[in-house]
Parts: C-alpha cells; structure tokens; sequence
C-alpha cells in the first residue's frame, strides 16, 4: 500500500485551532498516522456517505473522507462528539 497525502479542510484546521493543547497532540498524531493507514482499527463508515470514515479519540471524532485512487485523505471535520454530527 503506497503513502497517503492528508489534507485539512478550512473546517478542521480552524477547530484544531481551538482544540485544547493536550488533546490537540493525540488527534494530529491520528491523523499523521493517516498516511500510512487510513483504515486504523476502530475507523467506521458512516451510513449515507461514500468514502466517509470517522474514528473515535475519548470523546472526540475525526470524521475523514479517503480516496484510493489518488491516495488522499481529506480530514472534514474534527470536534467534540456532541457537536461533530452537526
């Protein structure tokens, strides 16, 4: 399997701006980990969407979109489990 490129849409980057710094550490670690495997134990696809994964961090979601065509990974959206769904 070939290395993924990961971007951020504006959404994400401005919610990881204003992510506590101790949680901020885990979830940009999860999310470099997305270049080697955009599947890690625990990712689930949402219903509905196409291509749309979301993995679990404590009470935080990374909602991602992959494509295996060009190898990318495009975080959509990253934020608290109760606000994230939204």
């Amino acid at each position: 399997m070939g290395k993924y490129s990961v971007e951020l849409s504006s959404t994400a980057f401005k919610a990881l701006k204003k992510m506590p710094r101790e949680d901020l550490h885990r979830i940009l670690r999860m999310i470099k980990s997305f270049e080697t495997d955009p599947f890690p134990y625990g990712s689930i696809k949402l219903s509905g969407m196409d291509k749309v994964y979301r993995v679990r961090l404590g009470n935080f979601r990374i909602i991602y979109e992959v494509n295996n065509n060009v190898l990318t990974v495009l975080v959509l959206k990253v934020g608290h489990r109760r606000d994230v769904y939204r």
